[in-house]
């Protein structure tokens, strides 16, 4: 036979096993979520780093654009300055024949 006190002992026995449980799952739950978490940020953080490379090489490639289009730009402005340069030189030498002609 149970007396009054053991079985006051196993009551509060048993609500301390259950309140370990409840606690266990608990903790578990909230383990289980910070993993997900934890999981989540890793991901953001990967996708964080690859878009950081892709700018960096977009950033790259851009630069090398400006480049080669200032370069062009250049080779362009060369032509230009040439031929307008001819261009007056041709018109100042048909301008002074006219004026040569002129003085005949």
């Amino acid at each position: 036979m149970v007396t009054k006190q053991e079985h006051g002992l196993n009551v509060k026995k048993t609500k301390l096993l259950n309140d370990i449980k409840k606690a266990t799952r608990q903790t578990t739950s909230t383990i289980e979520r910070l993993q997900e978490q934890t999981d989540r940020f890793q991901k953001g953080l990967d996708e964080t780093r690859r878009a950081i490379v892709e700018s960096k090489k977009m950033l790259l490639l851009s630069q090398k654009a400006s480049w080669q289009y200032v370069k062009w730009l250049e080779w362009h402005l060369q032509i230009f300055h040439h031929h307008t340069t001819r261009a007056i030189q041709n018109w100042i030498k048909i301008m002074l024949k006219i004026a040569a002609k002129d003085n005949d």
